[in-house]
C-alpha cells in the first residue's frame, strides 16, 4: 500500500483546481509562489489517497488549509510566526499547573491554530472537490 497526496487550490468560492505536488511543495517547503484570493490567503484541499498498483483506491483523509501570502505570492513570514506560536502554545499547555487550576492554554492555542490555518469549505467547494477527485481517480472515491 502506498499513500499519496493530491492538492487542489480554491480559486474562488465553489471553484477548485488541481495543482501538481511539485508546485505545491515548492510553495510549502521552499520559496515557491501561489496565487492568493482577494483576502490574501491561499486556500487548498489536501486529499490523502491510498494507491494500489498505481491506482487510487481509497480516500484516507481530506484537510482544508489556508496560508496567508504576500503580494508576491510567497508565504507571509508573520503568518508563519503566528502559526508557530500557536503550535508552541499547544505543546506548552500540556504541562501541569497547580492541582486546582485547569490549564486551558493548549485549548486556546489549538483554536488559534485552527483559525489561522484552516478554512471551512462550502457545499459547492465539496461538490467540486468530489468531482475533481473522482475524475483524477477515474472512479468514484468520494
Amino acid at each position: 500500500m502506498n499513500i499519496t497526496a493530491w492538492y487542489f487550490l480554491r480559486t474562488a468560492p465553489g471553484e477548485l483546481a488541481a495543482t501538481s505536488r511539485s508546485s505545491f511543495e515548492a510553495f510549502a517547503l521552499h520559496d515557491g509562489r501561489l496565487t492568493a484570493g482577494d483576502d490574501g490567503f491561499v486556500r487548498y484541499a489536501e486529499v490523502l489517497v491510498e494507491v494500489v498498483e498505481r491506482r487510487a483506491v481509497k480516500v484516507l483523509r481530506t484537510d482544508f488549509h489556508q496560508v496567508r501570502v504576500g503580494e508576491d505570492g510567497r508565504r507571509d513570514p508573520d503568518h508563519e510566526a503566528e502559526t508557530m506560536a500557536a503550535v508552541a502554545g499547544m505543546l506548552s499547555g500540556s504541562q501541569p499547573l497547580a492541582a486546582d487550576v485547569i490549564n486551558a492554554e493548549a485549548t486556546f492555542a489549538k483554536r488559534r491554530y485552527e483559525r489561522l490555518n484552516r478554512w471551512q469549505p462550502t457545499a459547492d467547494d465539496l461538490a467540486k472537490l468530489r468531482e475533481l477527485v473522482n475524475a483524477k481517480a477515474r472512479s468514484e472515491l468520494m
